[in-house]
């Protein structure tokens, strides 16, 4: 709804009269008769405005500033359209759907540096039950909560080039308001589709996604989550082992193989993510390229050696506009989800110490760069399983004020640490306790959490790890991710669980495809980023000081 000075109009819906349903046939021709009661009041009072049914709009047509404004909008949705701020200033997509997207910093207010008019080109997109908000970090205006989907199939657009003023008075508008022109080279263009906005219940052509590394990270995890995520879709796979290149062609006869990252950074314009899965030492001077080469990127953990690159690459991202996620899959294991609901419940009370263990039995190094003592390498158990049992803390009970640790080289032949213990302190009194070890000949339990009213003991790994590992996939089985009754944990107070003391509680299942799903979600402005490059900064820090505390023997201060 447009407001000019001296100028008001009543609330659409007291001019729209009962509001009835105007549903028509897909494809139909707009006229007055056929538009809602709202827009066909708007066009009538503002005669400057065109009205233009998506049939006339041209795909990609850039907001002009002189002359008319055309607008693209996807059909047929009619529904609200969530704008996430950071990927409308991404500028990707161009090939997928011939839309390229100013950054946010190149609209700027019209000043002596530059001269062009305040005039604004307000949209109207017609979706029911929205109540627009602004966005604190955009010029946008999106809707607080989502909408049923209208069964209308008009699309329909209103511009104004002129007022000064604008007001959302009823909840059936979603309003962008672009004030200036982008910068050179850049023609702005509003883009409604799958790259940029996220409409429920829309089916869009799937983001394609270059997978950059085929050993275990690649072709355990990352292949087939992807593959099994909707709205993605495994395009390419590099590699310069021959052996994994007919490995991921025989598991993906539709990828496409690729030699070297510089390969798939040359044809940049046909991907819509890159996933990096190749050695650590790799991960920041690949998602340097990836990020420069305007692509949004997924890393393996760890995303950098240090917290200052990793930071560095999340200042690059948020520069871009881009999305930059590091995998950290096990906040998706189901014994971690099940520990959660239960401190969501406050199941245990104030929680006063929290034990966690990711160890192994390989009494013989396996070899390979994860066991190299190179410092380049970023090998060893602290960088690898510690980064999974340090993330899984701040994300439990918060910031660490202090890191103790100890690292030991216990196996013949071994160049790196092979037995991690790391002890914290959260700012908020917690303890935590974590153990990471390929040397255990007896495993404890998995976590051990003690509080003011119970404890909680869980023993046994999360199971999808060993199932994609024996070439299962998600969404084959409706049992994804879940285990038998004998290896639920158990809740309770004064008794030993191994002797049957507390009650069991039964373990959620496992959902590593819902990161790749939050993913697809962020990149189509429908969900926030799910594992943000800060976080594994904050995580990163821990780890440098437990490195620092075990080498020097001292406690180390955050």
């Amino acid at each position: 709804m447009i407001e000019r000075p001296g100028q008001r109009h009543a609330h659409p819906e007291q001019r729209a009269g009962t509001g009835e349903s105007r549903g028509r046939a897909r494809g139909a021709a707009v006229t007055s008769q056929h538009l809602p009661d709202q827009l066909r009041h708007l066009a009538r009072d503002h005669p400057q405005h065109r009205l233009c049914p998506a049939s006339e709009v041209q795909r990609g047509a850039p907001l002009a500033h002189d002359g008319p404004v055309e607008v693209h909008q996807h059909r047929p949705q009619l529904v609200p359209v969530q704008v996430h701020p950071h990927r409308v200033a991404r500028l990707r997509h161009q090939p997928q759907h011939g839309a390229r997207l100013a950054p946010v910093d190149a609209l700027r207010p019209a000043s002596a540096a530059n001269p062009v008019s305040r005039s604004r080109a307000v949209i109207l997109l017609t979706a029911c039950g929205v109540s627009p908000v602004r966005s604190a970090s955009s010029s946008l205006l999106i809707p607080a909560v989502p909408a049923p989907r209208s069964r209308s199939s008009t699309s329909a657009v209103l511009c104004d080039r002129t007022a000064n003023r604008f007001a959302p008075t009823g909840p059936l508008f979603v309003l962008l308001t672009l004030f200036t022109p982008p910068i050179p080279h850049c023609p702005l263009r509003l883009h409604f589709g799958n790259s940029v906005a996220k409409v429920e219940g829309m089916t869009g052509t799937p983001l394609r996604v270059g997978l950059i590394g085929y050993g275990l990270a690649g072709s355990v995890f990352h292949a087939p989550l992807v593959a099994a995520t909707e709205g993605l879709a495994l395009d390419t796979v590099v590699t310069s082992n021959p052996e994994r290149q007919e490995q991921a062609r025989a598991e993906f006869p539709d990828v496409r193989v690729a030699g070297t990252p510089e390969e798939l950074f040359g044809r940049a314009g046909e991907l819509d993510l890159i996933v990096i899965a190749s050695p650590n030492k790799t991960h920041v001077p690949l998602a340097t390229a990836a990020l420069k080469a305007g692509l949004p990127v997924v890393v393996d953990k760890p995303v950098a050696g240090t917290a200052a690159e990793a930071r560095e690459l999340a200042a690059l991202a948020e520069e871009r506009g881009l999305l930059l996620s590091v995998f950290q899959n096990r906040r998706w294991d189901n014994d971690f989800l099940t520990l959660r609901d239960l401190l969501e419940k406050g199941e245990l009370g104030d929680v006063w110490r929290f034990e966690s263990r990711f160890e192994r039995w390989r009494p013989r190094p396996k070899g390979g760069w994860r066991e190299s003592g190179d410092p380049a390498e970023i090998g060893g158990l602290l960088y690898d399983l510690g980064s999974h049992v340090v993330d899984q803390a701040l994300v439990l009970f918060g910031p660490v004020t202090e890191v103790y640790a100890e690292t030991d080289i216990r196996r013949p032949g071994a160049e790196t640490d092979d037995d991690t213990f790391i002890a914290l302190t959260h700012a908020n009194g917690v303890r935590s306790h974590l153990h990471v070890s390929a040397t255990t000949a007896q495993l404890g339990p998995r976590f051990r959490v003690l509080g003011s009213q119970a404890g909680f003991v869980k023993y046994g790994l999360d199971p999808q790890e060993a199932a994609l590992r024996a070439d299962e996939r998600p969404g084959t089985s409706a049992d994804w991710g879940t285990e038998p009754e004998s290896l639920w944990g158990r809740l309770g107070a004064g008794e030993s669980p191994v002797s049957g003391g507390g009650r069991p509680v039964p373990t959620l299942a496992g959902d590593y495809p819902a990161y790749y799903a939050a993913v697809a979600a962020a990149l189509n402005g429908a969900g926030p980023n799910p594992v943000p490059a800060v976080e594994a900064a904050a995580a990163l820090d821990v780890l440098e000081a437990a490195r620092r505390s075990a080498r020097d023997k001292v406690t180390v201060t955050l």
